[in-house]
């Protein structure tokens, strides 16, 4: 269903490579993302670029050459189109959820979000950053509306400006507990869920889809990132339609 139908003159710089198509996307889709392009065309060369939604908005503001631009919050994604970015709809790409992860060497047993948070022996906990990045506005939001909020006041709080970098640190046993989507479970190599955030408690976690360009590669890379394929292997790692 989409959200946005415009048309912009932006965005068509890329006519003059018309078999190069460059993706822009949150970090937290690399992975999903680079499977599905497995299937792209060998006729297409396509690269890719994966950072913090807001990171990449600024990128495209400021000049990058990008053909799609798959963002994790519904703002970034209209601070585009207010100026005039797009050639076509804003789709919905995926939906997510957020998770509480912690390192696999963990004391801690699967327990309810509360019990987490306000478990003693939590000192150090990883978020993302709420100024800028998708994650962390979604984390806040959760866990202000769990009353939790306040219980970062007596622990030591790291922001990380992607949910790569979330997910990094408690893969690597550097905190104790971590917010992330739960997506990311599927990129973790020694961390384990102990809780999920329930969905009434935070907002509802979408990421949008945007064409910039108008080549026809840029179309039917378009095209193959919402295909049935792509569906199923989004479902596969976490996300869900």
């Amino acid at each position: 269903m989409a959200l946005i139908v415009l048309v912009s003159t932006r965005g068509l710089r890329n006519q003059d490579t018309p078999n190069e198509v460059t993706i822009f996307a949150a970090s937290s889709l690399a992975d999903v993302i680079q499977e599905i392009l497995r299937d792209a065309p060998e006729d297409i060369i396509v690269r890719t670029s994966f950072a913090s939604t807001s990171n990449l908005v600024r990128q495209i503001e400021a000049g990058a050459d990008a053909d799609i631009f798959i963002s994790a919050n519904a703002l970034w994604m209209k601070e585009l189109r207010d100026l005039g970015y797009g050639v076509g709809a804003v789709d919905v790409f995926a939906h997510n959820r957020l998770v509480v992860l912690a390192p696999d060497n963990t004391p801690l047993k699967p327990a309810p979000v509360v019990t987490l948070f306000q478990d003693p022996r939590v000192q150090r906990i990883a978020l993302g950053d709420p100024a800028s990045v998708p994650l962390g506005k979604y984390s806040r939001y959760a866990l202000v509306s769990l009353d939790l909020w306040s219980e970062l006041e007596v622990r030591t709080v790291i922001y990380g400006h992607s949910a790569t970098t979330v997910l990094q640190w408690v893969d690597r046993g550097e905190v104790d507990l971590a917010v992330t989507y739960a997506s990311d479970i599927h990129r973790a190599n020694h961390a384990t869920v102990l809780a999920t955030i329930p969905a009434n408690h935070h907002l509802a976690i979408t990421y949008w889809q945007l064409r910039l360009t108008n080549t026809p590669a840029a179309r039917e890379i378009e095209q193959l990132l919402t295909s049935p394929r792509a569906k199923a292997l989004l479902s596969e790692r976490g996300f869900h339609s």
